[in-house]
């Protein structure tokens, strides 16, 4: 008899004894498991992970020409596609991979294909030549799989190449499947530009069970005795101090596990006698919760004052910069533009051997500045200097709804004006994640 072609009806998820049995064998590995404190360890994710990667193995096995993997943040997606990408050998499938995050041209992409496929060829210069050397380089027997990462970034760069790439398989005539992922839904996509309908797999948010789950595995991992410490008391610890406490300010896996791994330690600690609790000693968890309490409280207060600045720091690199160059147009005088950000700046460094005879201004929070005036400053901090004015006042609107810039003029008729928000701090922290000497180009530091 011949072998059966699987189709989509076949993809059905892991019984439960197969589970129960999973998770036995996982947890008898970790006892054993040696990591860092904060890893979260490949066995603690594949718990709750390894049904949906099964699921996307069996859907790539029929070859489709587009699968669109979605999540929400902190829902294991970068995980997922780390195991999966090292599956495809098992397939005999040819893999490329490439994560557009920091992605600031579309140059970035063909280069980063492209030299996975050959070391010599001259990178593409647009969109046409890019899709005809990928017709010259894709195997023409073997499958090959392309994964993008944060594919919201490439649509955002190049929404043409963004199509192109969906569509490969009919741009190249080769055997070629591509796979889309990203935080953002599908939908988000196709409803400014007709797209192919691909086959969408979306893994749901980490439920409290599967966190705390997680967590009890790492923290029996950690615990300094593995007979004394109850299992009872470190899901206690893990439901009640950790995720009841930190939820509200992060739901980061990695995070949660790194306060774990630092506050287990006191949480078991007995103070007369300056050791870890027993078994019979830690039957009230309530009171061991009651003495740990005033750290939980310092904890929470300064992940809530990291909170905002996380946020800002995860933007695109674009938007880092804009708001680095509206901090700079909100607070230094708008006179000293040209030597501050024309590119020879010889009069800059004439500027600074007179510094302690320069008269400092005194700033009564940050001033307003025209749409021209972000985009100069933009130009004179950058390597590159450009950047379309489409994309600015898209960049712009989205900064006035975080919060970071201020729209000061509501008149239709007058041209907007601007306010940066953000403080010092953070705009020296997004100028140091984007490469930028943020000294250099900040008055009366």
């Amino acid at each position: 008899m011949g072998r059966r072609r699987t189709n989509s009806s076949d993809l059905v998820s892991l019984d439960e004894k197969n589970q129960s049995g999973g998770k036995r064998k996982i947890i008898k590995r970790l006892a054993s498991h040696k990591g860092t404190p904060d890893h979260i360890g490949e066995e603690n994710q594949m718990l709750h992970r390894s049904q949906i990667l099964q699921k996307t193995l069996k859907i790539l096995e029929l070859k489709p020409k587009l699968i669109f993997l979605t999540a929400p943040p902190n829902s294991g997606l970068s995980f997922l596609l780390e195991k999966l990408y090292s599956s495809l050998g098992q397939l005999n499938f040819k893999s490329i991979t490439i994560n557009t995050a920091n992605m600031v041209k579309h140059q970035g992409f063909y280069y980063g294909i492209i030299s996975q496929l050959s070391k010599g060829t001259n990178v593409p210069d647009n969109n046409a030549s890019f899709i005809r050397s990928l017709n010259n380089l894709l195997p023409e027997q073997q499958h090959t799989v392309l994964m993008v990462r944060n594919a919201h970034v490439l649509n955002n760069v190049n929404p043409a190449l963004f199509v192109a790439t969906c569509k490969l398989y009919q741009l190249t005539n080769k055997k070629v499947t591509v796979v889309m992922a990203s935080h953002h839904s599908w939908e988000v996509f196709h409803q400014s530009i007709p797209l192919p309908k691909p086959i969408v797999v979306a893994l749901p948010s980490y439920s409290r069970e599967e966190v705390i789950d997680i967590l009890f595995l790492k923290a029996r991992e950690l615990s300094p005795d593995h007979d004394s410490v109850s299992d009872d008391l470190l899901k206690s610890f893990c439901s009640t101090c950790i995720y009841d406490t930190f939820s509200p300010y992060t739901l980061s896996l990695k995070e949660m596990i790194k306060l774990s791994s630092e506050l287990l330690p006191e949480y078991l600690r007995d103070e007369d006698n300056d050791s870890h609790v027993e078994g019979s000693k830690a039957k009230n968890a309530i009171a061991l919760f009651q003495k740990i309490q005033p750290t939980l409280i310092k904890r929470t207060q300064k992940l809530f004052s990291l909170k905002q600045s996380k946020h800002v720091l995860d933007l695109p690199y674009n938007s880092r910069v804009l708001v680095v160059s509206g901090y700079l147009a909100s607070h230094n005088p708008a006179r000293l533009d040209k030597q501050f950000f024309c590119k020879a700046r010889s009069s800059n460094k004439k500027s600074r051997s007179r510094k302690s005879k320069r008269i400092q201004e005194v700033l009564k929070g940050p001033k307003t500045f025209a749409l021209e005036r972000l985009i100069a400053i933009f130009a004179g901090i950058t390597q590159d200097g450009t950047i379309p004015s489409s994309d600015v006042i898209s960049s712009v609107s989205s900064l006035v709804s975080c919060g970071l810039f201020a729209k000061m003029s509501l008149s239709l008729i007058e041209q907007p004006k601007f306010k940066c928000l953000v403080n010092k701090d953070t705009a020296k922290a997004l100028a140091k994640e984007s490469g930028i000497d943020f000294e250099m180009y900040h008055y009366n530091h």
